[in-house]
């Protein structure tokens, strides 16, 4: 597309031919056709059919008093928009070719693209999709008649271009005709008779725009029963919940610990070392002990995280580390899962948020918390306040998820690695 619109001057045939007004449908068209091509496998049939279901419109401030202009337009490209004098140039033709390829879902859900031949040759599936292809544009035809005369303020002049072929019943223009022949009535409408050299004879109808007529059975002196009510419409309503939402434990209610500066030079730093932990603890207990080294590396070694080969060899020979620890193979062993949401109340207030890592077994449930914090602390005494109110948080909504079940809440530190398990006080 970009090379028909430069090599070959497509872009100024068709500003030339159009007006500037065409630049930014242009430009649109081929920010489209980038974005195809860098979701989906490029394909021009895709492409065409991915278009054609988007529903993209370019609108633009088109209002037309202070212009001395004649608007041009298609009738998808008119939509919502209005001008006192609309004329339909051509409402003679229907659409009747059929599209050859045709788009379905596949048992997956996926977009599946089917070949129509001629029609003794079609199986069932390709027969079904084409009728309803073909009934789809047929609505829609009629559809985007109904968006065509509403758009003049004034006057609509509904016209059509004879051919050689006869025009068919269920043209636009046959079907405004048999509407409007009964209550029309014949004369020379002088506009067209200028233009066409004396011929000009149309059907005419004048009308008045208004309201929708109120409904036969909508009496407006009819007042309802204020004891037929409904109790709760004389109720006043309680006070909203404090807080009206759920509260996510990981955000502290308190000023501990202090927050960090946005002109700390470590602190991207410090949020994306947390960042990879949490993935790679996520996904790399689930491959072969002998895989994971291979993949943490590989996975550090993106050009995106921009780490230096001296940082991504410590956060994987400390992620190794903890995985390497026989003390916390129950942990990653089968049954533990990563990354799960938790939902449930917790003195008085409803709490969401979400666990690194859940082990549920016949007699307890323990939630880990990895944490990478630099020195970390040795003792709960030394534990951040907010870590404990965020464990606790959790404890209690586990607790009324497993009322049977003891809960334990446990915070990994990766430097070391080592575990301190928090008391129930």
């Amino acid at each position: 597309y970009a090379h028909v619109l430069t090599a070959h001057a497509g872009r100024r045939k068709l500003l030339s031919r159009l007006g500037m007004d065409a630049d930014d449908p242009i430009d649109e068209f081929l920010a489209q056709a980038l974005d195809y091509e860098r979701l989906h496998t490029p394909s021009l049939e895709g492409f065409l059919h991915w278009l054609e279901h988007g529903h993209l419109e370019v609108k633009r401030d088109l209002e037309q008093a202070s212009r001395d202009a004649v608007r041009v337009m298609t009738v998808h490209g008119a939509k919502g928009l209005q001008a006192p004098i609309v004329f339909l140039p051509d409402t003679l033709q229907t659409p009747t070719q059929g599209d050859s390829v045709l788009w379905t879902e596949s048992h997956d859900g996926k977009p599946l693209m089917l070949w129509a031949p001629r029609a003794p040759d079609r199986d069932t599936l390709t027969s079904e999709t084409k009728t309803a292809a073909d009934t789809a544009r047929d609505l829609e035809y009629r559809r985007l008649l109904y968006v065509a005369m509403t758009r003049a303020e004034d006057r609509l002049y509904v016209c059509g271009w004879n051919t050689t072929r006869t025009a068919p019943e269920t043209c636009w223009y046959k079907m405004i005709e048999s509407a409007l022949a009964p209550i029309a009535d014949k004369m020379v409408d002088p506009l067209l008779a200028d233009a066409l050299g004396g011929a000009g004879e149309v059907l005419r109808v004048e009308t008045v725009q208004s309201a929708a007529p109120e409904p036969a059975d909508r009496r407006k002196d009819e007042v309802p029963d204020i004891d037929a009510l409904p109790s709760f419409a004389l109720t006043t309503a309680p006070a909203e919940p404090a807080p009206p939402k759920p509260l996510a434990p990981s955000r502290s209610e308190t000023d501990d610990p202090p927050a960090a500066s946005p002109l700390d030079p470590n602190r991207s730093a410090r949020f994306q070392r947390g960042s990879l932990f949490h993935k790679l603890l996520q996904y790399l207990p689930d491959l072969p002990a002998e895989r994971r080294r291979n993949v943490a590396e590989t996975y550090l070694a993106r050009p995106l995280l921009k780490l230096s080969e001296k940082d991504a060899a410590a956060v994987c020979d400390e992620i190794i580390a903890v995985l390497e620890n026989n003390s916390f193979a129950p942990l990653f062993g089968p049954g533990s899962i990563a990354e799960v949401p938790v939902t449930g109340p917790t003195d008085g207030r409803d709490i969401n948020g979400q666990v690194d890592r859940l082990v549920v077994t016949d007699t307890e449930v323990m939630v880990i918390d990895y944490k990478t914090d630099r020195p970390p602390p040795r003792d709960e005494e030394s534990v951040s306040p907010t870590y404990k109110s965020q464990m606790a948080d959790y404890r209690a909504a586990l607790r009324s998820i497993y009322p049977n079940l003891n809960v334990r809440c446990l915070l990994l530190y990766t430097d070391g690695p080592f575990i301190t398990e928090l008391s129930d006080e």
